[in-house]
């Protein structure tokens, strides 16, 4: 039994800022009846996220090692590191944040305010476990983060224009 981890087209970079590399994870043998695996993301010198499906998005510069394991039960698992450039997170090319949210360190109740619309925020481990990814059409969200364990978090917002942003919080 084995594990082949590869990013699309064969790729082991993403260079766009916010961007994205579909993973695929090739199971043998060819007849193994359980052909599904659980992603994971290590930080290394870079940050990223991972989808249950496998869909890499890039955080901060450096390089990360994502992980499949087999969910059969063997724990037949493999790695692939991928070198994440291009990114500018935290900054902004205008010169002002058009995002703020609050309180940080949080205990309940995390609030995003964002000068347009918000359709999507994802919340992620530190690892890159992603704990929520909800779809909004407001400009004002306020986030029950009281179950979350202490510890670093990855707040990502994507505007209805397409404008990503990315921070980390602290939940107390």
């Amino acid at each position: 039994s084995s594990i082949t981890v590869s990013g699309a087209a064969n790729a082991t970079t993403i260079s766009t800022n916010a961007g994205t590399l579909q993973m695929s994870a090739a199971v043998l043998p060819a007849d193994a009846s359980d052909k599904s695996v659980t992603w994971t993301v290590t930080n290394g010198t870079g940050e990223a996220t991972i989808s249950a499906g496998g869909l890499l998005a890039a955080v901060m510069n450096g390089t990360v090692i994502v992980k499949a394991v087999a969910k059969d039960g063997s724990a037949v698992e493999n790695t692939l590191e991928v070198t994440i450039s291009g990114q500018t997170v935290g900054i902004s090319t205008t010169g002002s944040f058009d995002i703020v949210f609050y309180p940080n360190p949080v205990a309940n109740q995390l609030c995003i305010d964002n000068a347009s619309d918000i359709s999507m925020v994802t919340i992620s481990t530190i690892n890159g476990q992603q704990i929520v990814q909800q779809k909004n059409t407001d400009s004002s969200i306020k986030l029950n983060v009281s179950a979350y364990k202490s510890g670093l978090y990855i707040l990502k917002t994507t505007s209805v224009s397409g404008k990503i942003n990315v921070f980390k919080f602290i939940k107390e």
